[in-house]
């Protein structure tokens, strides 16, 4: 698992400078479903204690984030790198729970899993109601005074 955490950043590196504005919206919708889909089918195993389910989910969602995060940010800004981290660190720690058979652990690792798309996703939000519009610049009020 942790090989390929590794050779997911490095593929996502590599791949985000080169994917086209373009192709960006359509992908990165049907990224974000599938990954929807799989940390919802994640519960089911964790639940039930299938380990090798929880392996398959948490490899599956490895696999859609460096999609995701090289398809989606062509440069990506310091708070989306923290955010796309804590939740390829919360699948690395599913991978070790599973392989030590932790069902705590792997718990432990959902929850932060969870919380790191709530996280993000209320980032993305925050940031796309940002105007592009540059706002007025502020005038001194010492200024305006003595203009009067």
């Amino acid at each position: 698992m942790r090989r390929l955490m590794q050779l997911l950043c490095v593929v996502t590196v590599g791949a985000t400078a080169s994917v086209p504005l373009s192709a960006q919206p359509r992908q990165m919708k049907t990224v974000m479903q599938e990954k929807a889909q799989n940390a919802q089918g994640l519960l089911t195993p964790l639940v039930l204690g299938d380990f090798a389910g929880i392996e398959r989910y948490a490899t599956r969602l490895g696999r859609l984030t460096g999609t995701e995060v090289a398809s989606w940010q062509a440069q990506p800004d310091t708070d989306y790198q923290k955010q796309a981290l804590a939740f390829l660190a919360a699948i690395e720690e599913l991978g070790r729970a599973s392989d030590t058979r932790d069902l705590a652990q792997a718990s432990a690792a959902y929850a932060s899993l969870i919380s790191s798309c709530v996280n993000c996703h209320q980032l993305v939000r925050a940031g796309r109601s940002v105007s592009l519009t540059p706002p007025p610049p502020l005038l001194d009020q010492n200024l305006l005074r003595a203009r009067r």
